[in-house]
């Protein structure tokens, strides 16, 4: 978690969002791996699309900033073509025509936020996805 954030943050929430931030592996064993940064990343991801805040109003609260993650595993397997609805809503005019790489970079959250950090892409992984995203909408543009 960047402990910059903790002077904006209200103090009665600091501890639950810097729990949020740090992956399932660090909150049971206290020990860092090579994938616990690949965590917030897609934390950070997953905020930035849907433009909400890992403990946020209208999830349920859980650890390792599950709340987020869990809604939108719970759209993305009901609304398997249509997962739109995960997308901040402020963004939906301005972004339509980025809407397939909004989708790309919604399943490169979603892989970086695999509980199991077997299943969770690593870093360089993570990375690529992202260089090809953006080479992907260069080419449109």
């Amino acid at each position: 978690m960047d402990y910059t954030l903790v002077p904006v943050v209200n103090p009665g929430q600091v501890h639950q969002i810097l729990v949020a931030y740090k992956s399932p592996e660090y909150t049971k064993t206290g020990r860092t791996c090579k994938k616990t940064d690949v965590w917030c990343l897609g934390v950070l991801i997953l905020e930035t699309l849907t433009g909400r805040f890992v403990i946020a109003q209208g999830y349920s609260q859980g650890q390792n900033g599950s709340d987020i993650i869990a809604w939108i595993n719970v759209i993305v397997q009901e609304a398997s073509s249509n997962t739109a609805q995960v997308f901040d809503k402020e963004m939906e005019i301005s972004t339509e025509r980025c809407r397939p790489e909004m989708e790309k970079l919604l399943q490169i959250g979603i892989a970086c936020c695999q509980e199991d950090q077997d299943k969770r892409v690593d870093l360089e992984e993570a990375q690529y996805q992202i260089e090809q995203v953006q080479e992907s909408s260069t080419d449109i543009n």
